[in-house]
């Protein structure tokens, strides 16, 4: 995660949306994912236990008159602490954050210092993709991480949605309430994971 990608995706004017019917795009950006455990009386944002990283995400799309596909990955994460991840301890903004980038209430100061606060390498990645329709899609996920020492599998499916001009922006999320799965060690577990990313230039 890197605080250029926040401070682009402020940048993107606020245009509506003109699906593009032919070409190939890449996007960069950030996306997170949070997790606790599945029997617990506490909400996920609101859990000290909960598990929250931060990483990078990066993503091409082949457009077409019927739609096209995309295919990407989500990797770099490191692994931190809702009590010590940002200025105030605020869980809703790190989703704000992660969902669409939406952190101009902090100054890049602010941000750096929260990215930064996430410091425990996550080795591995997770895959996507899908095919482009109206609105949001659904696409499938896979892959495996090692948060010091266990194993993180998720899989299932999630959803992208484009916006902004000319697909200037796109957006990923999934939660195991719909149809991701996330495991640690074999343990089912509550989780969600939000994400954003601008078209390169």
């Amino acid at each position: 995660m890197r605080e250029e990608v926040f401070e682009k995706y402020v940048d993107v004017p606020p245009e509506l949306l003109e699906m593009p019917t032919s070409g190939q795009a890449t996007y960069s950006g950030g996306v997170g994912i949070v997790y606790n455990d599945k029997d617990s009386d506490v909400s996920i944002l609101s859990d000290p236990s909960a598990v929250p990283m931060i990483g990078e995400m990066n993503m091409t799309a082949n457009f077409t008159a019927a739609g096209g596909d995309v295919e990407g990955r989500l990797s770099g994460f490191y692994a931190g602490d809702f009590d010590v991840a940002w200025t105030g301890n605020d869980a809703e903004q790190w989703t704000d954050a992660m969902y669409s980038g939406d952190m101009h209430m902090m100054t890049p100061a602010e941000r750096e210092a929260m990215i930064a606060a996430f410091d425990t390498p996550v080795e591995g990645e997770l895959t996507f993709g899908g095919d482009i329709a109206p609105g949001s899609f659904a696409i499938d996920i896979s892959g495996t991480l090692d948060n010091d020492g266990k194993s993180v599998v998720v899989g299932g499916q999630g959803l992208v949605n484009f916006g902004q001009g000319d697909a200037e922006i796109a957006n990923i999320n999934g939660a195991t309430h719909s149809n991701l799965t996330l495991t640690e060690d074999g343990v089912d577990k509550t989780g969600r994971m939000r994400g954003f990313a601008v078209k390169d230039d």
